[in-house]
């Protein structure tokens, strides 16, 4: 595929993780890259992450917000064109697994109500994708985004 903006966000992650979905152990209490991210920003940029687990469980970060808080605090952007992520295997629709989690989909909302419009890559073969509005259609915040 020409110009395959998928593809290039696969290289991204492929030039910045190596073994992905492999379990990395930094101590006893945290680890990670067992998921990796790269997101394309509205200026075209890609900013990649990958996942934290810790042994509390409530200061885990996924690979998505890693690589969206890289974005906001080097760049100042807020928009986000593309997502994809994934583990050991890139997407498979029937897996429908690597689309972000609740707190990934609400902090892509708070950021920008133009997010609502980001692809996300479920299915990596086919190259099919998912609008974030579409995973999250009734969100809570659009009033207060109106008034802005």
């Amino acid at each position: 595929m020409k110009n395959d903006i998928w593809q290039k966000l696969k290289n991204e992650i492929d030039i910045k993780y190596k073994n992905v979905g492999v379990h990395t152990e930094w101590s006893p209490f945290v680890t990670g890259n067992n998921v990796v991210a790269a997101v394309e920003d509205i200026n075209g940029k890609i900013w990649t992450g990958i996942n934290i687990e810790t042994a509390s469980g409530v200061v885990c970060v996924c690979a998505e917000r890693v690589a969206l808080l890289k974005m906001v605090t080097e760049s100042n952007t807020v928009i986000v064109k593309k997502i994809l992520a994934y583990g050991k295997e890139l997407p498979k629709e029937e897996l429908y697994n690597w689309s972000p989690c609740g707190a990934c989909r609400e902090f892509l909302m708070q950021l920008s109500n133009k997010n609502k419009d980001c692809e996300i890559l479920v299915d990596w073969k086919s190259r099919k994708t998912i609008l974030l509005k579409d995973l999250i259609p009734y969100w809570w915040g659009n009033e207060r985004f109106k008034n802005k």
